[in-house]
């Protein structure tokens, strides 16, 4: 990884892990995570979960847990205030969340002197009582084996999009109505297009903005009823995900790993996914998707 690019995703990420911990008592509010980055929200999660080997949510779950695992060992608390400083609004799901990471229910943790409130985790971060300060070590992961394109030259890409709000996976909806509106006006002939501007580790659901959109071809402008926007060109990151839409997530997150991992700096850009063929023509296993995110020289 480019020295300058690791020291700077590690700060960050640290910066990240002190909003974490300064937060235990309440749920993380996303907009305390944004003021202290200056990245595409799109992929701030992903270079977190990169570094860190979880998810920020994830950390921020696993740290509550820690520490109400602390509270049972050393206070005379009752479980159901430990469990709603935990974030569990009953008995019973505190008892499903902490034996999925511990493996005991917290009455056995309780009554275990030999139980370690920690749980094992490679980048150091814990929850201490006092003020112990901690700092992130990036997570200890295997070489990421994928082939990526670096383009540096990319030409900049125009749209005709449908906007769409709301849960990522719902937006085959704004698909249909891009696909209505693209046959009224004649629009076929240029790439689909799915654009994802935020975070889902960052965003509440009902507010992630995405576009569904089709490529301008020519000098016409975008038809009634859609909006136009501009991808730009320069230098981008391509992966070939190749099988069922299902799997994209899981692509989309490696993809991002491994930049992270070979020191490419993302831009800000928001990342789009093009697609190359036609999911009704062909099998799912033999569907065809370009990621794209861009990078900086």
């Amino acid at each position: 990884m480019n020295a300058s690019t690791r020291s700077d995703y590690l700060k960050m990420a640290n910066e990240i892990v002190q909003v974490i911990l300064a937060n235990l008592d309440r749920p993380l509010d996303f907009r305390d995570v944004a003021d202290v980055v200056a990245m595409s929200p799109f992929h701030v999660h992903r270079v977190f979960s990169a570094l860190a080997g979880e998810s920020i949510n994830e950390m921020h779950r696993r740290l509550r847990l820690e520490r109400a695992c602390y509270a049972l060992k050393y206070s005379q608390e009752p479980v159901g205030e430990i469990a709603l400083l935990a974030g569990y609004g009953s008995h019973e799901s505190f008892v499903r969340g902490f034996k999925a990471v511990f493996s005991s229910t917290p009455s056995e943790a309780r009554s275990d002197s030999r139980r370690d409130y920690h749980v094992r985790v490679s980048n150091g971060v814990h929850f201490f009582s006092g003020t112990r300060a901690v700092a992130l070590k990036p997570a200890v992961v295997g070489d990421i084996q994928m082939e990526v394109n670096i383009l540096e030259n990319c030409e900049s890409r125009r749209l005709a999009i449908v906007p769409h709000q709301g849960a990522y996976h719902l937006i085959g909806s704004a698909f249909e109505k891009l696909g209505g509106l693209a046959s009224q006006n004649q629009l076929w002939g240029g790439s689909m297009i799915a654009i994802y501007y935020d975070s889902p580790e960052l965003t509440a659901e009902p507010e992630l903005r995405s576009a569904a959109g089709i490529e301008i071809m020519g000098d016409r402008p975008a038809p009634a009823g859609m909006d136009e926007v501009s991808l730009s060109g320069g230098r981008w990151a391509c992966y070939r995900h190749v099988g069922p839409y299902s799997g994209l997530g899981d692509s989309w997150n490696k993809f991002s790993s491994w930049l992270v991992q070979n020191g490419y700096e993302f831009g800000m850009e928001p990342a789009y996914e093009l697609y190359v063929n036609d999911c009704s023509r062909v099998a799912p296993h033999e569907l065809l998707t370009d990621l794209y995110i861009s990078v900086k020289p």
